[in-house]
């Protein structure tokens, strides 16, 4: 089996819904279709794999969705936890519905960083008093200012970038349906690897490796790597 020893993150997208998404017209969670979660039976399967891995960076459950909504947060963090004891659980929320209590049990159930984004300046002097012992950050965000435009990017022009990217192995993105894509950036997932209702991520794997490859040396194969400005690494 191919290894992860390249891979810095592992991002389940546990559903597509975030209760910011009206207010951030230039996120994808705003063109979001109807409910979707992504099941607990495929997550489990790749927990399996990880664990065999005795994988141990990042695992996150986000991508254009917002962890704290979905009610099966606790249990995914302590079955990640049990799988992959060393890994770094990072919550990455808006801290809409974080209150401390909520705060406890996410670091109680194995969380063991978060970064917390506030949208007005009341959220953020009461999410700063928030107390834990785990990593905890709290950013005041300007969504005008700050935000990462992505609708468009199907829509630029190429820019003839040479440089090299360290998708889609460096950065494992699972989402709401199931599927492997290239990258973040790819909020339509145009671009798939594998469905995980139908085979596992081992199978998948080798074509990860395949893509990471040619990526890392520069070579954007696909349309939308000719088109984004984004050079991804994960530490």
């Amino acid at each position: 089996m191919k290894s992860l020893e390249h891979t810095g993150r592992v991002s389940f997208e546990i559903s597509n819904r975030c209760n910011y998404a009206h207010i951030h017209n230039r996120c994808p969670a705003s063109q979001a279709g109807p409910p979707n979660t992504l099941p607990f039976a495929i997550i489990h399967r790749v927990m399996e794999i990880l664990s065999g891995q005795r994988y141990s960076r990042k695992i996150c459950f986000h991508t254009y969705n917002e962890p704290t909504m979905d009610p099966r947060l606790q249990h995914l963090i302590r079955v990640a936890r049990t799988a992959c004891p060393k890994s770094d659980i990072f919550i990455y929320t808006n801290g809409a519905i974080l209150d401390q209590t909520l705060l406890n049990e996410l670091a109680e159930a194995g969380a063991s960083s978060f970064r917390v984004s506030a949208y007005d300046d009341s959220e953020y002097e009461r999410l700063i008093k928030l107390k834990t012992d785990i990593r905890f950050k709290v950013n005041r965000v300007e969504i005008e200012k700050t935000w990462i435009e992505r609708i468009g990017v199907y829509d630029l022009p190429e820019n003839g970038s040479t440089e090299p990217c360290y998708a889609p192995l460096t950065d494992i993105q699972i989402t709401h349906a199931g599927k492997v894509r290239l990258c973040c950036v790819d909020w339509k997932s145009r671009i798939t690897f594998g469905d995980l209702h139908r085979e596992t991520l081992r199978k998948v794997l080798p074509r990860l490796h395949e893509i990471y490859e040619k990526l890392s040396k520069g070579e954007r194969i696909f349309p939308l790597c000719r088109r984004c400005g984004t050079r991804r690494r994960i530490g």
